[in-house]
């Protein structure tokens, strides 16, 4: 197995992708998931599609629902600051600190294999052009 220069974040969300199965286009996963965040004050359930842009070496990850901002959810994590571990068929979980000094936890549950083709064409509009 090449995983050696891999870091356990990256090494975490590759085997997410791989064991939920989950299609990769031009280096772009999306699917349907439900969210669950939660802080020492708050816990929030969401169902969003997830984009995850998978390079070598990084991978990063956004949260597509519009909700996820009214609810103070940060919608992009990049394993800079977070932790990333990977439970197995069960979920990704981020842990991490928000912008306002809360520590969170995020855990991201595939609902589906990828995204509506609405979304995967607004994704590749945004990349390509």
């Amino acid at each position: 197995m090449a995983h050696n220069n891999m870091n356990p974040g990256t090494l975490s969300i590759k085997e997410f992708i791989e064991d939920f199965q989950l299609e990769v286009k031009d280096y772009i996963i999306c699917f349907d998931a439900v969210i669950y965040f939660t802080t020492e004050r708050r816990y929030v359930q969401l169902p969003s599609e997830v984009m995850i842009i998978k390079g070598t070496t990084i991978a990063i990850i956004h949260l597509l629902h519009p909700d996820v901002l009214k609810h103070g959810i940060p919608t992009v994590y990049n394993k800079g600051s977070e932790r990333v571990s990977y439970r197995k068929d069960h979920g990704l979980v981020i842990h991490g600190r928000t912008s306002y000094g809360e520590n969170y936890i995020l855990s991201i549950h595939p609902a589906d294999r990828d995204c509506n083709a609405d979304t995967l064409a607004a994704i590749h509009g945004r990349i390509y052009n």
